[in-house]
């Protein structure tokens, strides 16, 4: 199933368009490639961690765009923590 593949979404006002690819490293769930626009998603994974893994890589960009400097472990860390939220408060849709 490709539900990601050739999406467009926007992160600081910059549109990334998201691939889903097969990566050189399979353990690679993902990056983000600034210089055109992109998101990979390796399509290999199980669909459950493309959404935190497309998530992470837009934290990434916010981290990135705004010059702060969070770890790999607070990337991590909000990136769970979101998709907790959103999964577990559906009715959060109705107001964003």
């Amino acid at each position: 199933m490709k539900k990601y593949d050739g999406k467009k979404i926007v992160v600081m006002s910059q549109a990334y368009t998201v691939h889903e690819v097969v990566p050189e490293d399979e353990h690679n769930w993902a990056r983000v490639i600034y210089i055109d626009k992109k998101v990979e998603l390796n399509k290999t994974m199980p669909e459950d961690n493309k959404s935190v893994a497309l998530l992470h890589e837009v934290i990434h960009i916010i981290n990135e765009t705004t010059g702060h400097k969070m770890t790999e472990g607070h990337v991590d860390a909000i990136s769970y923590g979101l998709i907790d939220v959103m999964k577990n408060s559906p009715w959060l849709k109705e107001i964003f």
